[in-house]
């Protein structure tokens, strides 16, 4: 490691992905960092000092460079819980350069952000680009922003077999796959009126699906498959889940509706009444208008 390397700060976790990109300001040492970025003194090691160029507005997700065929072998999808850093070589560099919003060529463009300096900065797992310097292209930076590009799950999926508890109807054979469908649909529809689809980021709550509108509004949105047999379960769960993404997105956002979007009208028209309510919209296929016009 050098003086002026680039690296990126993954996070790990349930929507694991790249969060930063930054800049390391002198080579690796051994030694005692500042004490004043960690909850308890470190002692002696060996570490390398950095600064952070920019917090991404939007993470990019493991499972959109899982899918770069170029990113094939590297350590950080094949070996996750390995030792900081994960190298990367040119190729795989330059298919992270192009998700984060980097191009190559020329000097570093850095509009550095205050506080990065340290190595304790560093998430779960740091990865450095073992590449030349690149041009920043601007990336608007809001620490509150939600979600990232929709990453659509593929409907065609097989699952595969979980623990021997109770499993998540929607996590199982044929519900799994009209989960998918369900979800991909109302993305389908939400751009059509005029929506951004997105899906959450690294930071975020584990929802389905968000949809932001022009004026800033975020519509948070959780998915269930409905069966006669786990009706009820997956309301209870379903609308459980969809209150707790919107409290924990409204902070984060001017407003935030809540939608809970099922397969199929309930047999009791009581959970449409309950939903509204909580303030939550109970709604499924063909009625997309309604909940997309408002």
């Amino acid at each position: 490691m050098a003086a002026d390397d680039q690296f990126v700060l993954w996070v790990s976790g349930t929507n694991a992905g790249i969060v930063a990109y930054g800049h390391f300001t002198d080579g690796a040492s051994h030694g005692t960092a500042d004490a004043a970025y960690w909850a308890d003194e470190p002692g002696e090691k060996d570490y390398v000092p950095l600064e952070v160029d920019q917090w991404l507005e939007r993470p990019v997700l493991k499972s959109q460079l899982a899918a770069d065929p170029r990113m094939a072998g590297a350590t950080i999808l094949t070996m996750p819980g390995g030792r900081n850093p994960h190298k990367l070589t040119d190729v795989q560099w330059e298919a992270i350069s192009e998700a984060i919003g980097l191009v190559q060529g020329g000097d570093v463009g850095r509009d550095r952000m205050p506080g990065g300096g340290s190595p304790s900065q560093a998430t779960d797992s740091l990865i450095r680009a073992a590449a030349a310097p690149v041009s920043v292209e601007t990336i608007r930076t809001v620490r509150g922003a939600i979600g990232q590009t929709y990453v659509a799950p593929d409907e065609g999926m097989t699952p595969t077999s979980g623990a021997p508890s109770v499993p998540d109807p929607d996590l199982v054979g044929r519900n799994l796959s009209a989960h998918r469908r369900l979800q991909n649909r109302l993305a389908e529809a939400a751009r059509a009126h005029g929506y951004i689809a997105l899906s959450p980021g690294t930071l975020d709550p584990d929802f389905d699906l968000a949809l932001l509108s022009a004026d800033g509004r975020v519509t948070v949105c959780e998915v269930k498959s409905l069966t006669s047999a786990n009706e009820t379960r997956q309301l209870r769960t379903g609308l459980g889940q969809i209150l707790d993404y919107q409290d924990q997105l409204t902070a984060r956002a001017p407003q935030v509706s809540a939608v809970l979007w099922v397969e199929r009208e309930p047999s009791e028209r009581r959970w449409v009444d309950l939903c509204r309510r909580v303030g939550v919209t109970l709604a499924w296929p063909g009625q997309e208008d309604s909940v997309l016009c408002g």
